[in-house]
């Protein structure tokens, strides 16, 4: 019933399009009526005078399909393929980009937290873990923005090695551990 629809849409008359349809296998109408379309769009002469007349004969005598109908299709269908792999690509970089700042919003509070540890550090401590850092890092010693991070990856490490026993309070009982 939808094939014969289809053709009625396409200007065959009702009698003939139940005839087509009786026989002929579908995929041949459905793959004419593909074809049949094409040719309109693209206003090809084939098709000029009596549209419907010559979908009938392109059914009944099995018309071979246009080579730039093949070529048509295959482009559409590259183009259709490169716009799905666009998309997955896009989908992949925002995925990537959501857990780029997932990270950075980590890093963030991590360094939020060595920053209040280092201002709860006595001064004589800090100085100590800048005399460290300077020692290891001779040509650093006026750079302050490049000092900081060394003396706050130090103290990361410090923090870390701390392993309270119960001799030993730890250095911020009062400190969050850092992750």
């Amino acid at each position: 019933a939808a094939l014969v629809d289809a053709l009625r849409s396409r200007g065959v008359a009702a009698k003939i399009a139940h005839e087509l349809v009786a026989a002929h296998p579908a995929t041949r109408i459905q793959t004419k009526l593909e074809v049949f379309d094409w040719l309109i769009r693209k206003e090809d002469k084939r098709v000029g005078k009596t549209p419907a007349g010559y979908l009938v004969a392109s059914i009944r005598a099995d018309y071979q399909e246009p080579g730039d109908y093949r070529a048509s299709t295959e482009a559409a269908a590259t183009a259709q393929a490169v716009k799905a792999n666009r998309a997955t690509a896009e989908a992949k970089a925002a995925d990537a980009k959501a857990a780029a700042e997932a990270v950075a919003r980590v890093d963030k509070e991590r360094e939020v937290k060595l920053r209040a540890a280092w201002e709860k550090l006595p001064t004589d401590q800090r100085d100590a873990i800048l005399a460290t850092v300077k020692a290891d890092n001779p040509g650093l010693g006026r750079w302050k923005n490049m000092l900081e991070p060394l003396c706050l990856a130090v103290l990361e490490a410090r923090l870390r090695d701390l392993k309270p026993s119960a001799n030993q309070p730890l250095l911020f009982a009062d400190a969050d551990p850092i992750p």
